[in-house]
């Protein structure tokens, strides 16, 4: 039986008591704890050892962010860093914060922890942010931890907080949030039922649609031979209009178009409709190589191009 897997994102030294206790909280749970200091991720000799762990997060189903005092080291992704000496608050993202983006690009659920003491200065951060670099704070090493839960923090979805002063803070919380997760998989299950009926009926009356379609389409030809084909012509044109709307509004395909300014509507339903499989799809959409692998890599924009693929171009209904 497959294992829910959660991915424990954050600086090692300062937080290893509590990735500890989270592993074994998460196997006491029944679930499978990915921490990188135990071996749980699979590092390849061609790339950094942090790109793995990115790469491993895209394989998980949760990830739990605990943010501390200290904000880690630059990710392999910042490329080099040139250091600027007049520059005493540079800003960059580090290990634990691409860990986080990963998530959040992967669409997996998040839940975030921060330390009480931090959070308690994140506020006096907030109110300073002009002259942030020449505070001296008591509980954090850099001030782009503070930029770490300003951005978590600006997010309108996937981006709960919760500050903790004991582990049972955090152990407390995530068995509340799991158990409401499997309430919500338990009422979908039974109402798939009821939705498969649905569908049935669905298909049924796309049945009579299509029947009563092709039996005007003999009266037109009867009555207007002239101008059947051109209102036929019309009908489809409007239809493919509509096509072409519902996937213009595809949260799959609103999230590609995020991710580089050249890619436009018309050539992402150009590409969707001429390739059948969501690789090459992908394959043939002008994006980056890294960006493209991400895509590649993400099972849940596997599902959704499917469903997508399936209800515009499988079927004749929107």
């Amino acid at each position: 039986m497959t294992k829910p897997r959660i991915f424990v994102s954050s600086t090692y030294y300062d937080l290893k008591h509590i990735r500890s206790s989270l592993e074994a909280f998460i196997e006491n749970m029944g679930y499978a704890p990915i921490l990188f200091e135990n071996g749980d991720v699979p590092y390849k000799h061609k790339t950094s050892l942090d790109s793995s762990c990115y790469k491993e997060i895209n394989t998980c189903h949760i990830l739990i962010l605990i943010i501390g005092g200290r904000y880690g080291s630059p990710s392999s992704e910042n490329g080099k860093i040139e250091k600027d000496e007049n520059d005493t608050c540079p800003d960059y993202n580090s290990v634990t914060m691409q860990e986080y983006l990963t998530a959040r690009e992967s669409e997996i659920p998040i839940y975030i922890f921060v330390e009480k003491n931090v959070y308690s200065e994140y506020r006096t951060y907030r109110e300073n942010k002009d002259t942030a670099c020449e505070i001296k704070y008591a509980y954090v090493d850099n001030v782009n931890v503070f930029k770490l839960i300003d951005d978590i923090s600006n997010q309108n979805r996937n981006n709960p907080i919760r500050d903790f002063d004991k582990f049972e803070d955090i152990s407390n919380w995530l068995k509340e949030q799991w158990a409401g997760l499997f309430a919500d998989y338990l009422l979908k299950e039974r109402n798939e039922d009821t939705l498969e009926d649905m569908s049935t009926k669905i298909a049924e009356l796309s049945q009579v649609t299509t029947t009563l379609r092709e039996y005007t389409e003999s009266i037109l030809r009867k009555v207007e031979p002239d101008d059947y084909k051109e209102v036929i012509k019309k009908q489809e044109e409007k239809v493919e209009l509509l096509k072409k709307h519902y996937f213009d509004s595809y949260p799959l395909i609103k999230h590609i178009l995020r991710q580089d300014d050249r890619l436009s509507i018309d050539k992402l339903y150009y590409e969707f409709k001429k390739n059948e499989t969501y690789n090459e799809f992908i394959d043939n959409i002008d994006v980056s190589d890294d960006v493209k692998q991400r895509f590649i890599d993400s099972r849940k924009m596997h599902r959704d191009y499917d469903r997508l693929y399936s209800r515009l171009i499988d079927s004749d209904n929107i």
